[in-house]
């Protein structure tokens, strides 16, 4: 989930009504409401509680039985996301960020009678955002309130704000790029700059709908000379200034060098990291030099063989290259949000260490744990030795049914799942299957000699499902 977006729902009941469900939806089977009470972080009879509102609110999507809450068949999930959708829209620090960025005049007095609040809870509420705020290196002035800061920080923040899945950004924005003449202005830069790099342009356009208005308040970059010397003469930022700036920036300005260069470091934040496209420009060579030398320490450290992880070791390198970039734009780049530490501390510690040791012994980076965090992340999303597993599963149909839903969920993307289920074990069957890996959960007299096995016991445990993950993310490093 968006760290951020999260963060900004102050309203502690209606952001469990949208954690309760946004995991329905996200689930195949009934969830447990103590899973959903540790889940919240709350206790059983507030969940209890949550839960008997959901239902009466509806009634025809929600079944709720025995502790167990459930999304009916046929469930109609554009009415939840409505829901949602509103609960984010009349949220307060939503409005003040959004009437900031449209260029509202916006003051204290007027909140106070708009959202029929006391001062120090009016004040409480510009407390917290200030917080929030303040982690991107952003201030905010109260009254009139508006935010003051590096612009890169601003529309760094406002990328996230927008990026949350449910605000509702496409029915603000997504006419002012398709209204001319039903031109998209990405397909043809698109066209062209596909045999460079593969671009995210869903993540592009939001960022192009940012730069857009603030150009607009004439509200602009200042980038350092050496850094629009640095970038002005690649053939990217060639192409991207003659196909794509003029269509999003507000014409009949006087528009720095600095917006253009800060549109192409943009782009290149954007690139989509998979071993069928380049990961970098080609005038970024050099710099690919210079930090390939940290990955191969990690290569090192882990034994990783050179041969079978290439592509690994160049989208890696990639990584880091692009990283360095946004750089020199802004470090803000650089960090990450604390829902994404927390897991990653408890998911992946081992590679976290080792990612952290060389950034901070070889590297000089501004924020070097958190550029560890974004490594670890990128590695453990890119390894998968286990490409296919085989899930040999007895029990009763509950148990069945309950067992591949979890194996679905845990596996790593890009990896197989073939199930027989209530089957007998038939090693000349699964052979010719050409499976990496066997999970089952009951004994085997004679294991394959090629083949990796993984056992279960005949109750499959929660406990069970988190070591089994816990050996699915070793494996990704062997």
């Amino acid at each position: 989930m968006n760290d951020l977006g999260h963060r900004l729902l102050i309203d502690s009941g209606k952001k469990r009504q949208i954690d309760i469900l946004s995991i329905l939806m996200d689930s195949e089977v009934p969830v447990s409401l103590i899973h959903l009470s540790q889940k919240c972080q709350v206790t059983l009879k507030t969940i209890q509680k949550d839960a008997q509102v959901l239902v009466e609110m509806f009634p025809d999507q929600l079944f709720y039985e025995n502790n167990y809450l459930s999304l009916k068949k046929n469930t109609d999930m554009l009415l939840l996301t409505k829901h949602i959708r509103s609960i984010v829209r009349n949220s307060p620090l939503f409005s003040i960020l959004e009437a900031i960025f449209d260029g509202k005049y916006i003051t204290t007095s007027g909140l106070l009678e708009e959202w029929y609040v006391s001062e120090s809870t009016l004040r409480k509420y510009l407390a917290y955002l200030k917080d929030i705020l303040n982690e991107y290196e952003i201030e905010m002035n109260t009254n009139p309130l508006y935010l003051i800061g590096n612009e890169v920080n601003i529309r760094y923040f406002y990328f996230h704000f927008f990026d949350y899945k449910y605000f509702d950004y496409e029915e603000i924005n997504h006419s002012e790029f398709t209204s001319n003449n039903n031109h998209n202005p990405f397909e043809d830069f698109g066209k062209s700059y596909s045999r460079l790099l593969n671009i995210n342009y869903q993540a592009l356009e939001k960022w192009l709908f940012i730069i857009k208005k603030r150009t607009s308040m004439k509200k602009f970059i200042q980038l350092k000379e050496e850094t629009i010397n640095k970038y002005s003469s690649h053939s990217g930022f060639l192409l991207l200034k003659k196909n794509l700036a003029k269509e999003v920036i507000i014409e009949e300005q006087d528009i720095p060098e600095s917006e253009y260069v800060f549109l192409y470091l943009v782009m290149i934040n954007n690139v989509i990291y998979d071993g069928n496209s380049m990961s970098f420009t080609n005038e970024l060579v050099k710099e690919f030099r210079k930090f390939e030398s940290l990955v191969d320490m990690f290569f090192d450290t882990v034994n990783l063989n050179y041969s079978v992880h290439m592509d690994l070791k160049i989208l890696l390198t990639g990584f880091l290259v692009n990283l360095n970039a946004l750089s020199d734009a802004s470090d803000i780049f650089q960090t990450t949000n604390s829902y994404l530490k927390d897991n990653i501390e408890k998911k992946y510690p081992h590679i976290l260490a080792i990612w952290y040791k060389i950034l901070k012994n070889n590297a000089n980076f501004i924020h070097t744990y958190d550029m560890a965090i974004k490594l670890t992340v990128f590695t453990v999303s890119k390894m998968n030795t286990v490409k296919k597993v085989l899930f040999l599963i007895m029990g009763p149909p509950a148990v069945i049914s309950y067992s591949k839903y979890l194996a679905l969920k845990n596996l790593p993307q890009k990896t197989e799942a073939v199930f027989l289920l209530n089957q007998p074990f038939k090693p000349e069957l699964i052979e010719k299957m050409n499976i990496d890996l066997i999970v089952c959960n009951f004994t085997v007299v004679e294991p394959l000699k090629n083949c990796e096995m993984y056992f279960f016991s005949n109750i499959l445990s929660d406990v069970e499902w988190s070591n089994f993950r816990l050996y699915l993310d070793e494996k990704r490093l062997s």
